[in-house]
């Protein structure tokens, strides 16, 4: 396994800056649809593969002291999408447009504040994965 290297969640980053966030965590699922079908006589569906999407969240640390510290409710839970690249280390990354779903805002007593973000997106992802 010579040539392997691990990649570490601090390799990450976001390019979604504002939003009030001082982000430290990302994920994304693929999916593919599937549709099945039968008839008469059949004892085992059919099934086949259909329309693929992606989606997912991102979180970080609730921040304050300038403008780009806001929750960004009015600018970003709106209908139309954001272009997001998802980096794990330059030049591994996931980009596309995602249009924001979802914003859980979390006030601790003992903890910092969080905020986090989910989406769906819109169109296939752009996959860049480097070698080494």
């Amino acid at each position: 396994m010579a040539g392997l290297s691990p990649l570490y969640g601090t390799d990450a980053s976001l390019t979604t800056t504002g939003f009030g966030c001082h982000w430290n965590a990302f994920e994304i699922s693929f999916a593919q649809g599937v549709t099945g079908y039968f008839g008469f006589g059949d004892t085992w569906m059919t099934n086949h593969g259909t329309i693929n999407s992606w989606a997912g969240s991102m979180a970080g640390f609730t921040t304050s002291g300038t403008t780009a510290d806001v929750l960004a409710i009015s600018t970003v839970l709106v209908r139309s999408g954001l272009s997001q690249t998802f980096t794990w280390k330059t030049g591994c990354t996931v980009a596309g447009t995602i249009i924001i779903t979802g914003l859980a805002a979390g006030v601790q007593f003992l903890g910092t504040d969080t905020s986090g973000y989910s989406f769906v997106a819109t169109g296939s992802p752009t996959e860049t994965w480097a070698t080494s």
